[in-house]
């Protein structure tokens, strides 16, 4: 397995471009997370850029742990219809809906939905190794 810090960045795909976040990513970042229809669904809500910056701060290098995984999952409420039909677009697989399983800040409780993909799914070679 290789360690994120041993990659060649940025890493490439024809569709894509990833590399490590860093703190001058923050205020792009914050120009769409700060909007009310994004933190309907997120479990924290920041008071500004300079907050969210230092979160994003502290968490970048954990975000660099999904690499070289056998299994990638994600969790949404499953009324937010944006996030899992990107997820289903780019072939994630649902696995569980589980009904009024979280009391959301509105007071409603919400169904939610687990979604994963394997390193097969991504690419079938990988089954062989």
């Amino acid at each position: 397995m290789t360690a994120a810090d041993d990659l060649t960045w940025p890493a490439r795909t024809r569709r894509l471009q990833l590399r490590p976040l860093t703190a001058s990513d923050a205020p792009e970042i914050w120009s769409w997370y700060s909007r009310p229809e994004v933190t309907e669904y997120t479990p924290t809500r920041y008071a500004d850029l300079a907050s969210f910056a230092a979160r994003m701060e502290a968490t970048a290098p954990s975000t660099l742990s999904v690499l070289h995984q056998e299994r990638i999952v994600a969790h949404c409420f499953s009324d937010n219809e944006p996030s899992w039909r990107i997820m289903a677009r780019i072939g994630v697989r649902r696995e569980t809906l589980f009904r009024e399983e979280s009391l959301h800040r509105s007071g409603r409780w919400l169904d939610s939905m687990t979604w994963a993909m394997l390193a097969t799914d991504l690419c079938p070679a990988a089954a062989l190794q």
